[in-house]
């Protein structure tokens, strides 16, 4: 009348039942089947760290050199509107008119003329 189980799994009038397992059991079975399981989660998490620490730097450096590139179109942007400006006072001293106005600047007068100094 008894049925004799077989592979964990007993028939009692034809109905297959499980064994039952206890919570202490399993939490013993499931570390006892997986030696290591905490070392081999322990070197992957190391190894994204290692991993993590090495790509960091090229892509710092990659943000340091665009911030140098930034800085530098600016430079060079405000270096050709000062050459702009430049080129137009160059254009203005080969006047005659430019000229008149450089030398009286420097302190020249035309003949005849008297320089008012004023104290």
């Amino acid at each position: 009348m008894f049925a004799t189980p077989v592979n964990d799994i007993s028939i009692v009038h034809g109905i297959y039942l499980k064994q039952m397992h206890t919570r202490s059991s399993r939490g013993k079975s499931k570390s006892s089947s997986k030696p290591g399981g905490k070392m081999l989660i322990w070197l992957v998490l190391c190894g994204v760290l290692i991993f993590g620490c090495f790509s960091i730097k090229p892509i710092l450096e990659a943000i340091q050199i665009n911030r140098e590139n930034a800085r530098t179109k600016e430079q060079i942007a405000n270096l050709l509107i000062q050459n702009q400006q430049l080129m137009k006072s160059v254009a203005l001293m080969r006047t005659p008119m430019g000229m008149e106005i450089q030398a009286r600047k420097l302190g020249y007068v035309r003949k005849g003329e008297h320089p008012l100094i004023v104290p």
